[in-house]
Parts: C-alpha cells; sequence; structure tokens
C-alpha cells in the first residue's frame, strides 16, 4: 500500500517534464541552417537583380548592395536572418539613409527552414515594405526545400 502511494504521488511531478531535443535532429537542423546560410549571399544578389536596376524602395537613380549580416537560431527550431541593403547614388556616394535593415525569422517546419514573418526598417524616411520582401521570403523557402544534396 505504501510503494503504491508513493507511485501516485511521484507521478505527477514526472510527467511534465520534457525530453531534450534528439541529437539527430539537432543536428539536422544545424546542417540545414548552415547550408542555406550559405546559399543566401547569392539567393538575395540574384532576387535584387531579377527586380531590375533600382529596388522599389529607392529612387531611381540609387543602386543597392545587399550583405548577409547574420543568420543564427534563436530556439531549437527557430532563426534570425538580418540582411542589410546600403544603398548608393549614381556616382557610387554612399546614402545611409536609404539603408534598409531587413530582419526575418525562420522555423523549422516539414524538414526545411521556412520564413514565418519579416521587419524592415530604413534609417531615413518611413516606408513600406510588405510588398517587395514579401517575394524574397518566397525566394527563401523555395531555396530551403530544393536544397542541394
Amino acid at each position: 500500500m505504501r510503494a503504491t502511494f508513493l507511485c501516485f504521488v511521484a507521478l505527477p511531478i514526472v510527467l511534465p517534464i520534457e525530453a531534450a531535443p534528439a541529437p539527430d535532429r539537432d543536428r539536422l537542423l544545424k546542417q540545414k541552417l548552415e547550408a542555406l546560410k550559405k546559399r543566401l549571399p547569392d539567393l538575395v544578389s540574384d532576387w535584387l537583380k531579377k527586380g531590375g536596376k533600382t529596388p522599389d524602395w529607392l529612387p531611381e537613380v540609387c543602386t543597392c548592395n545587399s550583405e548577409v549580416r547574420l543568420l543564427r537560431r534563436v530556439g531549437s527550431d527557430r532563426a534570425k536572418l538580418v540582411i542589410l541593403f546600403e544603398a548608393f547614388n549614381d556616382t557610387g556616394t554612399r546614402l545611409r539613409h536609404w539603408d534598409v535593415l531587413l530582419t526575418v525569422f525562420l522555423s523549422f517546419q516539414d524538414g526545411c527552414w521556412t520564413t514565418e514573418r519579416f521587419e524592415a526598417a530604413r534609417r531615413g524616411e518611413k516606408a513600406t515594405f510588405g510588398q517587395c520582401f514579401a517575394f524574397l521570403t518566397l525566394v527563401i523557402d523555395e531555396a530551403a526545400e530544393k536544397e542541394p544534396r
């Protein structure tokens, strides 16, 4: 009777404890994120080129360079990507007030990293970035699915 009572008392304490993620899954997430990280500079650059000479958020005479500044996990199945888009005028002078910082939040779903949402900010005037960067999130999602073997 005493042993049965102890089992019932200890049972509620043991049940809520969650197991740590399996090492194989964690390794898979890291490998897939690293593979995406290697491809991102080219993906973003190609996306910019396909959009034409000047991105939607810049005046016609400006150009833009992109730099993937950060890609790191912020949880077991979550990651944060930060891309800096540097603006230049037609003479090559840097226009810092037109720079855009894009932060993309990703999660690991169905075997690949996928975008969830993004935030974009510019140093200068307020701007709306929703439509143009939505297309970049699609490029990232598709690249994660078509990961090179």
